[in-house]
């Protein structure tokens, strides 16, 4: 008989925002809000919680509206992405 442990990968897991409502949250909102940005490429969105948010808060205000494409690995943080 084997003994076969199971670990779970890290990338199971959705993590909390690692930039919420400060100095460079507000940064992305900003930049995103600019009329000369016509596209973003996040890379590592997580759950659309921290700086995804930020960037999507900016969009609402840029009279462009740029499009946002998010990368994210984690199947499971990627599926949380997309109902967020």
């Amino acid at each position: 008989m084997t003994n076969q442990r199971t670990e779970k990968s890290q990338l199971d897991s959705l993590i909390s925002p690692e930039i919420k409502n400060d100095e460079l949250y507000y940064l992305i909102e900003e930049i995103a809000s600019r009329a000369n940005v016509k596209n973003i490429l996040e890379i590592g969105s997580s759950s659309g919680g921290g700086s995804t948010e930020a960037f999507v808060k900016g969009i609402q205000k840029n009279p462009h509206t740029p499009s946002l494409y998010c990368m994210e690995v984690s199947q499971v943080r990627f599926n949380q992405l997309q109902q967020t």
